[in-house]
């Protein structure tokens, strides 16, 4: 298998810049103006309750695209470092270029 750690890297920035979008989606969420429309009203509560919810999932959403991200880096850097270890053995063992 070769993976190009690269490659990784670009995906990480990938996910992280989707992670940053859709935190950005969820600051645009706002349902301060349901109570002074509505005030009182069963339909202003839900309103606000569905508001919080998906502020909430928006940023629950956000934050698993940043961890997974953080992961891929994590991934990357691992494997350039066994790519190194393992030329730098091959190197000792006298079979490098």
């Amino acid at each position: 298998m070769q993976v190009d750690p690269a490659e990784l890297r670009a995906l990480a920035q990938s996910m992280s810049d989707l992670g940053a979008q859709i935190e950005a989606i969820r600051t645009q969420v706002d349902t301060s103006g349901l109570d002074a429309g509505l005030r009182g009203s069963v339909l202003a509560q839900a309103g606000i309750a569905a508001g919080s919810i998906t502020t909430d999932t928006w940023s629950r959403i956000a934050s698993r695209a940043s961890a997974v991200a953080g992961l891929i880096e994590a991934s990357a850097s691992s494997l350039q470092v066994a790519d190194v270890e393992f030329a730098d053995r091959i190197d000792t063992l006298g079979g490098g270029s």
